[in-house]
């Protein structure tokens, strides 16, 4: 099958949530979209957007092939959605309202949901909240450990302040080359605290798969998690956790997962 060429630039909207914080969203392939397919939401990481985690790695233009539209928002605190600088302003409950918000706004009544890293943690809450609006949900990078608990958060800190380099893998990976491209290391710390203790769960009755990188440090326990969940499980070889995203074996996995035929 011949692959997608890059999705054509759509405009990005933007919906309010309810403390007042701009989410900036796009929605992909609407127009051509089968109606009998549930809409893709895809979740970015800590510290991106949904550019950067899903258009610049193929993942929109995959998503496409399969006739669903694609939603994809950027998180508060990062691309073109607003950035409050408090970390009250960060917690599970709150981004999963903006998901739902995003959701409502896409008029995406019932939908299925892709989440890397953070985006787990997001979805989670979404889940919890209204979990009658998902059908299928796919987590990458994610395990039993608060992802902020497998970084050397000392490290971190030190990075957000401006005060040392860090030679913590992760950190290097995903905190030097946002806070080069410009992030607001006040923003991202907020967010670092807000989302420190958010859960990782998925209501009883949701179809699942994980997927995460062999050489990944943070998904510690995911594949315990997934047989007491009953979830479909995929390890990658050799992926850590930038390169994961990026895996094309991630992106078949995921698709067909999302679309296991008329029995659903």
């Amino acid at each position: 099958m011949r692959l997608a060429g890059p999705p054509r630039s759509v405009p990005t909207l933007s919906v309010d949530a309810s403390d007042g914080v701009a989410l900036a969203y796009r929605v992909f392939g609407g127009a051509d979209a089968d109606p009998d397919l549930r809409p893709v939401v895809l979740v970015h990481g800590f510290a991106s957007s949904g550019e950067t985690t899903w258009g610049l790695t193929g993942w929109i233009a995959r998503m496409l092939e399969s006739s669903r539209a694609v939603v994809v928002p950027d998180l508060r605190g990062h691309g073109a959605s607003g950035k409050p600088r408090e970390a009250a302003a960060y917690t599970p409950e709150r981004l999963g309202r903006d998901l739902l918000a995003v959701a409502d706004a896409a008029g995406a009544e019932e939908v299925d949901l892709v989440g890397y890293s953070l985006g787990t943690r997001v979805i989670s809450a979404f889940a919890a909240l209204a979990p009658e609006r998902i059908g299928r949900i796919v987590f990458g990078g994610a395990g039993e450990r608060p992802m902020f608990d497998t970084w050397d958060g000392a490290a971190a800190r030190a990075v957000l302040a401006g005060e040392a380099a860090s030679a913590d893998p992760l950190v290097q990976q995903l905190l030097v080359p946002a806070l080069a491209a410009g992030a607001d290391a006040r923003v991202l710390a907020s967010v670092i605290e807000g989302m420190a203790a958010a859960p990782l769960g998925v209501p009883d009755g949701i179809p699942l798969c994980m997927v995460v990188g062999a050489a990944d440090p943070v998904p510690v326990g995911a594949r315990g998690l997934a047989e007491r969940w009953g979830a479909e499980f995929l390890e990658l070889p050799g992926r850590d956790h930038v390169s994961t995203v990026r895996a094309s074996a991630f992106q078949r996995a995921a698709i067909a997962f999302l679309d296991p035929g008329p029995a659903d």
